[in-house]
């Protein structure tokens, strides 16, 4: 009787240990990432491309102007290196030759060299038209994949170059 209570005692605390290490427990997510309503209806694009549809047309610069401005746009699957982080002390990311003003620049404490980000931002264009660069301001840093952009599914990337 006694070795029964004994076996009884042992199974139910090998149970309670492998269910507490086995999974059994309730997994708890993180919330998605924090990012203004109206960056959802953004334009998926990369950083090249961008570029090129502001510089590529031979000083043509005010129609890409007049199309591209005041417009959000993500950038997925960034891989972070050097270039991408040489300005962060001064508060913002490069994506080629794009400025990523960034809207809260603890985030990037959460990544380094070699960790893909999605970037989110709004588009002011370029800050001088003879500069080949643009300045994006509000810019957020998102775990890869994190949040689906544009929420809508669309692909309204930019094919830049004429």
């Amino acid at each position: 009787m006694l070795a029964r209570k004994i076996l009884t005692l042992a199974m139910g605390v090998v149970l309670s240990f492998a269910s507490s290490i086995g999974g059994c427990t309730p997994k708890t997510f993180a919330p998605p990432p924090y990012i203004p309503p109206e960056y959802y209806d953004c334009i998926e694009t990369n950083a090249v491309d961008l570029v090129n549809a502001y510089f590529a047309g031979y000083g043509e610069i005010w129609g890409p102007m007049e199309r591209y401005n005041d417009l959000v746009f993500v950038f997925k699957d960034v891989l972070i290196d050097a270039w991408v982080v040489k300005d962060l002390d001064k508060g913002w990311i490069w994506m080629d030759l794009i400025k990523c003003h960034l809207a809260d620049r603890e985030t990037m404490n959460e990544y380094k060299i070699g960790d893909r980000i999605d970037v989110v931002g709004y588009n002011l264009g370029p800050e001088n038209i003879k500069t080949k660069e643009l300045t994006f301001t509000d810019c957020y840093v998102l775990p890869r994949g994190a949040i689906a952009l544009p929420a809508d599914g669309s692909n309204g990337l930019v094919v830049g170059g004429y």
